[in-house]
């Protein structure tokens, strides 16, 4: 199924120090492109990480990595002590640093493991003696349950943690960074974006995404339509606000964690929501699924979740907008997409998952990208 959409993308292309703009009209095919679980995978992942063609993820009811070649199809896995001297029981968060060494996290600390699965270190986050400057971030403990999967920073040198603001808090930074070597933990000058800055979080809080290049991090929450990127060299945040549909683009502040489940669904029905982030190593592209708010019209049910409008917008390396593509309706789960080599990869909607041997999906490929 191809889409011609009326959007233009800029390719500066440097030769013999001559610079040319091509402009293309871009063109969107999609395909089905399912997974066989082999008795293995799920679709209900929230941490997952590509590497190389290899989805990985985290199977906390078998207590095992699970790396799955989206080339050849074929799985394996790596299973992790629960105790012992290199045991971890609970992990909520992984990333693997490079091809053999991997990093853990549950909700108070951080372990570091090499290829063998031997633990080489270990970090407690609720010592105080780790931090440089805990005044400098908000007052919630780093919380390290984010999609996609853990933040690392220049050659795996570094994990980077989330505070969550607590209450009236303002100005403050949002992420430190844990040096894996020495242990230290360092506030990173980062905020939230500006229409958060006087709510008051007591509720039910706006996720945090993010992705990671080589040169930094690119995060948005999820309930704004602004991008963030900080540069691991200049230590500095740049942010665009992105609209890429009509209406309402900024969510209303959090509901109380005691809502009903009906005052819940509506808070869902009546709001935008940009829920994952991805970044393309290949094409060195940005993708950005976001959904606009739902009409009156649909049912507050827990099936809201799977009618909503999915927008996939694209961008370049420096936020600049390059397109979007409406992938429709009751089709997709915006939460469970990926990039590599083959294109872009998003999962159907839990209803429409109804064969246990496979995970469904939809390959997307922009014409005029070499996959």
């Amino acid at each position: 199924m191809k889409y011609c959409l009326l959007i233009f993308l800029f390719f500066t292309i440097c030769s013999c120090q001559k610079t040319n703009q091509i402009t293309a009209s871009l063109i969107f095919e999609s395909e089905p492109s399912n997974f066989p679980t082999q008795d293995k995978l799920d679709v209900n992942y929230k941490s997952f990480q590509v590497l190389n063609d290899t989805l990985i993820v985290f199977d906390k009811f078998n207590h095992e990595i699970i790396f799955f070649d989206l080339i050849s199809q074929s799985i394996s896995s790596k299973s992790q002590d629960l105790n012992g001297p290199n045991g971890f029981d609970s992990p909520i968060n992984f990333t693997f640093l490079d091809n053999s060494n991997y990093v853990l996290a549950d909700d108070y600390s951080i372990a570091v493991f090499d290829k063998n699965g031997i633990k080489t270190k270990e970090f407690n986050l609720f010592d105080e003696s780790l931090y440089i400057d805990r005044d400098k971030l908000y007052g919630n403990p780093a919380y390290l349950g984010y999609r996609n999967n853990l933040i690392s920073g220049i050659n795996g040198e570094s994990i980077f943690l989330y505070f969550q603001k607590k209450g009236k808090e303002k100005n403050k930074n949002n992420f430190a960074e844990l040096n894996l070597y020495n242990g230290k933990i360092e506030a990173i000058s980062i905020d939230y974006p500006s229409n958060y800055e006087e709510i008051e979080f007591t509720g039910r809080l706006f996720q945090l995404t993010s992705a990671q290049s080589d040169k930094g991090i690119y995060f948005l929450f999820s309930g704004s339509p602004e991008i963030s990127f900080f540069d691991f060299n200049t230590k500095k945040t740049i942010s665009k606000s992105i609209i890429s549909f009509e209406g309402k683009s900024i969510a209303d502040p959090p509901i109380s964690f005691d809502a009903n489940d009906s005052e819940y669904y509506e808070y869902i029905r009546s709001n935008p929501f940009y829920t994952q982030i991805i970044y393309d190593d290949l094409h060195k592209l940005i993708y950005r699924i976001s959904s606009p708010s739902i009409g009156n019209s649909q049912a507050l049910d827990n099936n809201i979740f799977n009618k909503r409008e999915i927008i996939l917008t694209v961008l370049d390396e420096n936020l600049n907008e390059l397109g979007n593509l409406n992938l429709g309706t009751n089709r997709y789960d915006g939460t469970f997409a990926f990039s590599y080599s083959k294109g872009i990869w998003l999962a159907l909607h839990r209803e429409l998952q109804n064969d246990e041997n496979y995970i469904k999906g939809d390959l997307i490929k922009i014409e005029g990208i070499h996959y």
